[in-house]
């Protein structure tokens, strides 16, 4: 994903990535990654921004996350790496910082 010639997000395989509102994806406190065939996905963050503590596998049910399974996370200087295993595939995942 380039936004104004900016590599903000690359992956191992297709994958859509979006935060909340006008969020920049590069300073977003949360964002959402949806892995319909990636099985890495590094996406680039601002020095100033949060860092990411978790990616969750869920669901909305009755209007209210719910955490199935956790990806494999890594941080790199202004970057995090999410993990897919092939059985996550498909799945929503939200990554935070609490």
């Amino acid at each position: 994903i380039f936004v104004n010639g900016e590599l903000i997000a690359e992956g191992k395989g297709h994958f859509a990535l979006f935060a909340e509102g006008e969020a920049d994806l590069r300073e977003a406190n949360q964002l959402w990654l949806f892995p319909t065939e990636a099985t890495t996905v590094t996406i680039y963050r601002r020095p100033n921004a949060i860092k990411f503590k978790t990616a969750e596998v869920g669901e909305w049910r009755n209007s209210k996350w719910r955490v199935l399974e956790r990806a494999k996370i890594w941080h790199e200087p202004n970057a995090v790496t999410v993990k897919i295993d092939d059985d996550l595939k498909g799945e929503i995942l939200q990554l935070h910082g609490e």
